[in-house]
Order: structure tokens, then sequence, then C-alpha cells
């Protein structure tokens, strides 16, 4: 069988760590896909085979709290993991991230290799079979 490379949805307001994080998920063999707030991820997801979602917690609108809980609630993508994105660091917010169902946590601005290092925890290599 051929293989593909896994696609990860990056869900951030700010144009600048959309491209940002998209580039540096390219380079690492992944197949970045971008959203700029949670209804269009919400679109992206359901027809796109979404491996994993970054999502940022604070955007205009839904918030990535709500995402994570309409992804949970549709039975289409209930199954793709979400790491929250936040620029707040707290336990509190650590503690409403893993009640919200999220698979992890990072801190902005995020290092490459820790983003890195997360992704391939959580999915493991770049590609799959088709």
């Amino acid at each position: 069988m051929p293989l593909r490379k896994k696609s990860i949805l990056i869900v951030d307001d700010e144009e600048s760590i959309r491209l940002a994080t998209s580039q540096y998920l390219k380079f690492a063999g992944y197949r970045p896909l971008t959203a700029k707030n949670a209804d269009e991820a919400m679109e992206i997801a359901r027809r796109e085979p979404v491996r994993l979602v970054l999502a940022d917690v604070m955007m205009p609108g839904k918030s990535g709290y709500d995402l994570l809980r309409e992804l949970r609630q549709d039975p289409a993508t209930k199954h793709i993991p979400v790491v929250i994105v936040t620029a707040l660091r707290g336990a509190a917010d650590d503690e409403t991230a893993r009640i919200s169902g999220a698979a992890d946590v990072l801190v902005k601005p995020v290092e490459g290799k820790h983003l890195q290092a997360v992704v391939k925890q959580l999915l493991g290599s770049s590609m799959e079979e088709e």
C-alpha cells in the first residue's frame, strides 16, 4: 500500500502562527491544514482525514474549548486527538483542557522541537498507509 502524510489541522486566528506552525509541520513530514476559527475547523475536520488538531484557546467567536466540545460531539470527529495551544499557563488552564478531553496542552510560543515531540508521541510516524 502507498504511504501518505498524516494531516494535522492548525486552528488559530493569527495568520503568522498558522503559517509558522504549518511550515514546521510540513518540514517534519506532516500535511498541515489550517483554519482561522472553530467553524472553519469543523468543516475541514468533517471532510478531510485529520489525524490531530492543534487548537488555539482564545479566538474570536468560539474558543478552542468550544471547538474541542464540538469535535467530541460529532461521531465523525470524536476520535481526533486535540492539543490545546494557549498563551495562558496555569494549573486551572491545564485542568480545564484535561477535563474538556484535550490530549495535551502547549504554551505559546511553542518551541518547534517540543511541538514535534508532542505530535510524534500522539501520532507516531508522519506517514500512514492508505
